[in-house]
């Protein structure tokens, strides 16, 4: 059971792999989590993840999502990285997804680096419309999901995400 809507991406995540799943292979995630990284381990969403390499600033919190996720870890489905600050973080990995959570500080940061990087990125606790006109423009698509009042921003520079019929059997 998902305590103060922690896992209010979760759906989005699962949609995100109904629609794009078969196309999705590599996978970045920064800030670990039981349902995101979750959900990208699972081949029912993700089918064809041949690279997924998640980024961890919090010790404690490392040690256990790795604990809960050493299998994955143990096979090499999972890259588990524990970072100081964002500036360890590779920017100029490529890929098809790249999930934004952990600190919020460095969000804008991390989207103004690395929007060209993947063909979709969703960016979990984040109102897309506290970005400046500026941070908005490095973005051609954007969609919002908002769920009991939590944003979880989708954007593009690649696929229309604001086309999608999503939640849509």
């Amino acid at each position: 059971m998902a305590a103060k809507g922690y896992d209010s991406h979760r759906p989005l995540l699962i949609e995100t792999g109904r629609v794009f799943g078969h196309r999705i292979k590599r996978i970045m995630e920064l800030g670990s989590g039981f349902y995101s990284s979750s959900v990208f381990l699972d081949r029912t969403h993700f089918p064809n993840v041949e690279s997924f390499i998640s980024y961890e600033t919090e010790r404690k919190w490392y040690k256990t999502v790795s604990e809960v996720l050493s299998g994955a870890i143990e096979e090499g489905r999972l890259d588990y990285r524990l970072y100081n600050k964002f500036e360890e973080v590779d920017v100029s990995l490529t890929g098809d997804l790249l999930f934004v959570d952990g600190v919020k500080r460095h969000r804008k940061q991390i989207l103004a680096r690395m929007h060209n990087n993947f063909d979709l990125i969703i960016c979990h606790d984040t109102d897309l419309w506290w970005f400046t006109d500026k941070e908005r423009s490095y973005f051609k698509y954007l969609w919002e999901y908002k769920p009991r009042g939590r944003h979880t921003g989708i954007m593009s520079n690649f696929i229309d995400v604001e086309s999608v019929n999503w939640f849509t059997k």
